[in-house]
């Protein structure tokens, strides 16, 4: 399975990636001026989206371009989503330049769209059977409808996390899911941070936002519409504070309040949207609103639009005003350089902001300690970092603890395996015409339980019960030179005209008597690149051996052969 990262990658927005040329995984632009969309346009059979946030879906309409119509596969809010997003696009950039798609291309989405619920596999690209795949949305615990994708071609299983959360928050629960995969693309967005307690986080909020009302002044709270906006209201309702609700976040609350399956507490929703009162801009109500000391909670939350840039001109020039910013600041935004500077960009000038700034946690993603818990489910699989400011350092951190993670490039194409060994992986196809060669690994199954077959024909996914043979082997299993004489037999093994080819990859650690055979990749092996066999008319034959002692001798363990 190849994956390619369009976007996303070592950055934060426009997430997009296209796995074999034919299935592609989110399509989003990034925030900037001008917006960036992924790196290149492709024509994939089928898209699946994980959430309907603008770095994830915002460029999805450009795909249904021409005769193109590839199904595109969501939950039912991210549909809603998706839609309210792009038209948003199309009234701020429409007809020009900043939007690559026409309302023409938004109408399309009805045509191609087809929803799905959580753990409700589905096939695309027509289904495995077909060269294509099974597809699998789990809750991922960001925003309403958010999902982790876990794709599935019968030989790997990749698990796309998109952007997830591990703790609840007010509006929706956090992901609880750990899908078994052999390849994981995990977000890493928070991966240098570790967020503060969110009750302590709240209780802040609320206790500055009321100071600065009784002080006389008034409270701009930036949010994105979905999802941020939400769970500031879940917040002050909670605090008996009454915001004004202004921007997208009005619409968007109505729309997920039409499905309470992916909420988690629909009825403390309700309340929270009673609390608040909606701003619906006409008559000069946006400066009457902040001439007075009151809350607004408004897009957008990076300052690069919406009604907040009516708010913040109005309120700017009084220190007792208050921003209070309430999620992570893209690099490039007004958002960003107000944090850094005290100034923004403001009617098309950069202005010094006297009112005070800051930053409150509401993060809906997972940070570092959160990343790490759930990774630590996925010691054994290979993992692709991406959509962080910090993936290589992440990744280079996770190595030292002994898992096998990398930070792709943005454009970059990488090869991914079925799980790359639990202990001890044989990538091989066997002999009948030389079986002096196929003797070692049968002496290694000379006790086998399991299908009722000669072993050199396995069908895909027969699990094996074998036992060590230690006579059949070059040597003793507890002998030290192992690791060296399998290396050797490996090299030996390459000169071969067999109906299949054969390689070995193995890594040992001798300690104490004992022999650990961890996981390992071909990369991680410098004799594995120089030995491998490039015979791919051949079938590959994956064996795992699992819970490998200095017990070899009587010691059954779990085998487990598939096709790859």
């Amino acid at each position: 399975m190849d994956i390619t990262f369009l976007g996303g990658a070592r950055e934060v927005g426009r997430s997009a990636i296209l796995i074999d040329d034919q299935l592609l995984l989110d399509y989003g632009q990034l925030t900037a001026d001008p917006p960036q969309f992924p790196v290149s346009d492709p024509e994939p059979e089928a898209v699946v989206v994980s959430h309907g946030h603008l770095d994830h879906v915002g460029a999805i309409p450009a795909l249904l371009k021409g005769s193109r119509r590839p199904e595109v596969h969501w939950t039912p809010p991210t549909s809603d989503l998706t839609r309210t997003l792009a038209k948003d696009t199309l009234k701020l950039h429409g007809n020009s330049p900043l939007c690559p798609f026409s309302e023409e291309h938004v109408h399309r989405l009805g045509e191609v769209g087809r929803r799905h619920s959580y753990r409700e596999p589905f096939p695309v690209c027509g289904g495995r059977d077909a060269g294509g795949y099974v597809v699998t949305l789990y809750n991922a615990g960001h925003i309403p409808g958010s999902a982790h994708v876990v794709v599935d071609d019968g030989d790997t299983r990749v698990l796309y996390t998109a952007d997830f959360h591990t703790d609840d928050q007010r509006l929706v629960s956090g992901t609880t899911t750990r899908p078994d995969a052999d390849v994981v693309i995990c977000e890493s967005t928070y991966a240098d941070v570790r967020h503060d307690d969110r009750a302590d986080v709240e209780q802040r909020w609320a206790e500055t936002v009321r100071t600065a009302t009784w002080e006389g002044g008034a409270v701009v709270t930036p949010a994105f519409a979905i999802g941020r906006t939400q769970e500031m209201m879940l917040v002050a309702a909670a605090n008996d504070i009454s915001p004004y609700v202004d921007g997208m976040g009005v619409e968007v609350t109505r729309l997920v309040r039409q499905y309470p399956e992916f909420l988690r507490d629909p009825e403390m929703l309700q309340q929270a949207t009673s609390n608040a009162r909606f701003v619906s801009g006409r008559d000069g109500q946006r400066r009457r609103i902040a001439d007075g000391n009151e809350v607004i909670v408004t897009t957008s939350g990076l300052l690069a639009g919406g009604p907040a840039m009516s708010y913040i001109p109005a309120i700017r020039d009084q220190p007792t005003n208050l921003i209070t910013l309430t999620g992570y600041q893209v690099e490039g935004t007004p958002g960003r350089q107000l944090l850094k500077t005290g100034r923004c960009e403001l009617d098309g000038r950069v202005l010094p902001v006297s009112a005070r700034t800051e930053l409150y946690d509401f993060s809906a993603h997972a940070d570092r300690d959160g990343l790490e818990a759930f990774l630590s489910e996925y010691r054994e699989a290979e993992l692709l970092l991406n959509h962080g400011d910090s993936c290589v350092d992440f990744a280079e951190e996770l190595c030292a603890k002994g898992f096998d993670a990398s930070a792709p490039e943005l454009g970059a194409t990488i090869e991914v395996w079925s799980r790359p060994c639990r202990t001890l992986e044989l990538l091989s196809t066997l002999s009948n015409s030389e079986p002096e060669v196929w003797h070692p690994l049968c002496g290694v199954l000379s006790s086998v339980s399991g299908p009722a077959r000669a072993p050199s024909r396995f069908d895909r996914n027969d699990v094996w019960n074998a036992r060590v043979n230690t006579p059949a082997l070059p040597c003793s299993l507890t002998d030290s030179r192992l690791g060296s004489l399998v290396e050797d037999r490996a090299c030996q093994w390459t000169n071969l005209d067999w109906a299949y080819c054969i390689l070995l990859r193995i890594r040992c650690s001798w300690h104490q008597g004992s022999i650990d055979w961890r996981p390992t990749t071909r990369r991680r092996l410098a004799w594995v690149e120089s030995h491998t066999l490039h015979h791919t008319r051949h079938r590959r034959i994956v064996v795992t051996m699992h819970t490998m002692t200095t017990q070899f001798a009587t010691q059954t363990f779990p085998m487990q052969i598939t096709t790859a």
